[in-house]
């Protein structure tokens, strides 16, 4: 059936024109409401994605404290050592003179 044999306002499908212009306003209105949905649903997914990095860095901040606070006490644990190395090779030098 050609467009010039149906009767004025009626579509290809048999529908009234304005039904059919209806119809399609509401599929895309539907298709609207998804897509923003669908935004919706990613901005929230790209939320918790920033809140997860942001405990990440906070954890890798902590742990790089934690490792600066670590090597500090490394550091003076072998000043104590480097002393009592000292001390100990003055006090052989002091009981075994050569």
């Amino acid at each position: 059936m050609s467009t010039n044999d149906l009767p004025k306002g009626m579509s290809t499908d048999g529908l009234p024109e304005h039904r059919v212009r209806e119809l399609s306003g509401k599929i895309w209105q539907k298709r609207a409401v998804q897509a923003e949905e669908a935004l919706e649903h990613a901005k929230q997914q790209i939320s918790a994605a920033e809140l997860v990095t942001l405990s990440d860095k906070m954890v890798i901040s902590t742990l790089q404290e934690q490792d600066r606070n670590n090597l500090a006490k490394i550091r003076a644990l072998e000043a104590q050592v480097q002393a009592l190395t000292d001390t100990l090779a003055v006090m052989r030098k002091l009981r075994y003179p050569q």
